[in-house]
């Protein structure tokens, strides 16, 4: 992938436009203004922002129908891509990546930081979302925002935590996992004239929705999103459409045919989901492009083979960017590299220096195609 190669809606007026009331649908009367707004002239593509958005979705996924037998552009679509395959122009998908760090369930403290740091002489370290949050979040209200399934951080109740997200002092910083509180959060009424709504749809895309207007009025430029927990999917994986497992069961399959078919049935209603974000990013206009072309969004895992729950072989889909100098591939099959250097290579297309030893020196090279 050679990767290396406008005023959002003011909050203010978004707010005023929005009216006094806003119940369901809310996100079509918000985003029509914000359509408005990102279209509007006298702005170069050059001086928009830039924004990435890092997801993790924990336990991996059912690889043998995720990743396609084949690379280049013209990959094969498997069961778990039908969902996004009317959009492979707009993403890559990388094989081969691995977490040198955890094991087990321990992928989501290495995911963005690249340490050990469920070992006892652990040193901790900053998460690549807060580093290139300390670069580029002076210019929005928000630095970064650290959303998840489980509201807090988890940490010290166990080897599983509830985010990703961790400061340069090494403290975790706690997720929010309610549409409806980081709406509130985001849009907050600041006078009796501007009433904001407080009834906000949450369902499975919510936080997809808030994400979106979130990147729309430029409130931050740096998200990171810990879609599924890495013990437990923290949606009861979706019982209620009769899935008869946990996911984490489901993962431990034995080769159980039935578990397997399920596995892949969930694993294809989650990116489902992600079909819809990706689609709603790509709806929102901006300058000559959309909001999809000034983000990069990554799909990621902290885990491979799932009975083994290993860490390498990890399902991973970088979305979006055309605006800023992504030039998507199709399938790249790369072997043995470092998750971190996707990180290192996303900094370089937000224009951040990466500092010495980052990720600890787990990152040792960008990924140029």
């Amino acid at each position: 992938m050679n990767i290396l190669k406008h005023r959002p809606i003011n909050r203010r007026t978004f707010l005023r436009g929005t009216g006094v009331s806003l119940a369901l649908p809310w996100l079509e009367s918000m985003s029509s203004l914000a359509r408005a707004a990102s279209t509007a002239g006298g702005i170069a593509d050059s001086e928009r922002p830039k924004r990435a958005l890092f997801t993790m979705w924990g336990l991996g996924m059912n690889g043998r129908d995720f990743t396609p037998a084949n690379t280049g552009r013209d990959w094969n679509v498997t069961p778990i891509l039908k969902p996004v395959a009317h959009l492979r122009d707009d993403f890559t998908l990388i094989s081969g990546l691995k977490l040198t760090h955890s094991g087990g369930h321990g992928g989501d403290r290495t995911f963005l930081t690249g340490t050990a740091t469920h070992k006892a002489d652990a040193k901790l370290r900053i998460s690549a979302d807060q580093e290139l949050a300390e670069a580029v979040g002076k210019a929005t209200r928000f630095s970064s925002l650290v959303l998840g399934v489980h509201r807090g951080t988890g940490f010290g109740s166990g080897t599983i935590d509830k985010t990703l997200a961790w400061t340069r002092g090494g403290t975790p910083i706690p997720a929010e996992n309610r549409p409806h509180i980081l709406f509130d959060k985001l849009f907050r009424a600041e006078s009796p004239d501007e009433v904001a709504a407080r009834k906000v749809g949450a369902g499975r895309t919510g936080m997809f929705d808030v994400i979106t207007l979130a990147l729309q009025t430029d409130s931050t430029r740096v998200i990171n999103y810990y879609a599924r927990r890495d013990l437990n999917d923290g949606t009861h994986c979706y019982a209620y459409k009769g899935c008869p497992y946990g996911y984490h069961e489901m993962t431990h399959h034995g080769e159980d045919p039935d578990k397997l078919k399920w596995l892949t049935t969930v694993d294809t209603w989650y990116m489902e989901d992600w079909a819809y974000f990706i689609e709603k990013l790509k709806s929102a206009k901006e300058g000559d492009g959309t909001l999809l072309d000034h983000t990069m969004l990554v799909w990621g895992s902290s885990g491979g083979t799932v009975n083994a729950h290993n860490n390498t072989e990890l399902p991973t889909m970088l979305v979006g960017g055309h605006k800023i100098g992504i030039k998507h591939q199709g399938h790249l099959a790369k072997k043995d590299v470092r998750l971190g250097n996707l990180w290192q290579t996303m900094f370089g297309v937000m224009g951040v220096k990466v500092p010495d030893h980052f990720q600890g020196g787990e990152a040792d090279g960008v990924i140029k195609e």
